[in-house]
């Protein structure tokens, strides 16, 4: 079967990585994958402390971009590269990972960190992408109401934080929510072959919407393989 990470973080992007694209994808390749979507996060901490001189959104977007482009040349057709990311609004804590974008999309979404989650469901429903919580039962996250996502991540398999992916999992499971899964790797040290495994490779935003809305797919933890919530 072929292994997918729905969610990493490189440096500089994330302020909480540590690794860069390059040394990601090497790991990555190295970790028996096929594909990694590269979340980074898109979030008031980007711009208000990394780019902190940094008025216009384009530019600062161009800055968020550098990583998967750079993983992108690097991987050089030996791994797919998605892009992807990981949303946090200023109005809370949450966190929300998003599918199905492209980074000519990331370029002219403009500034989407003021609105509320109300307002960025029709947002990225109506261009196509699919919108997961992030971990929603780790502690400052506010569960956010099944009607405004696609899902949740019902298994986050970071070994730094307690995602209370046993709750998520029942949570999927009252709401009939579509799930994912996922490392949420910042290092080396989060390594450990977490994902999603399909029976063919996903190359292309397309194919992993598809995976996703139909989980044709079975997850594992690095250790052992099931099926999704």
């Amino acid at each position: 079967m072929y292994k997918t990470e729905l969610h990493a973080h490189t440096c500089p992007a994330s302020k909480c990585a540590h690794t860069e694209p390059e040394e990601m994808i090497e790991q990555y390749i190295e970790n028996g994958y096929s594909a990694v979507v590269i979340t980074n996060h898109m979030s008031p901490t980007l711009f208000d402390v990394i780019l902190p001189d940094i008025t216009d959104y384009r530019e600062a977007a161009e800055i968020f971009l550098e990583d998967i482009r750079r993983a992108r040349v690097y991987a050089a057709g030996r791994i797919t590269v998605l892009t992807g990311m990981e949303l946090r609004v200023r109005k809370n804590m949450n966190d929300y990972l998003i599918y199905g974008i492209d980074d000519e999309f990331i370029l002219n979404m403009g500034n989407v960190m003021d609105m509320t989650i109300k307002e960025l469901s029709p947002f990225f429903h109506e261009n196509g992408a699919l919108i997961f919580q992030s971990h929603p039962f780790r502690d400052t996250m506010t569960v956010t109401s099944p009607k405004l996502l696609d899902g949740i991540e019902a298994g986050n398999f970071c070994t730094t934080h307690d995602s209370r992916n046993d709750i998520a999992a029942v949570w999927a499971k009252k709401f009939g929510m579509l799930t994912v899964y996922g490392s949420d790797y910042h290092s080396k040290a989060y390594m450990r072959g977490a994902g999603i495994l399909t029976e063919q490779p996903i190359t292309c935003n397309a194919e992993l919407l598809n995976v996703l809305k139909t989980k044709s797919f079975k997850v594992t933890d690095g250790e052992n393989v099931f099926l999704p919530y």
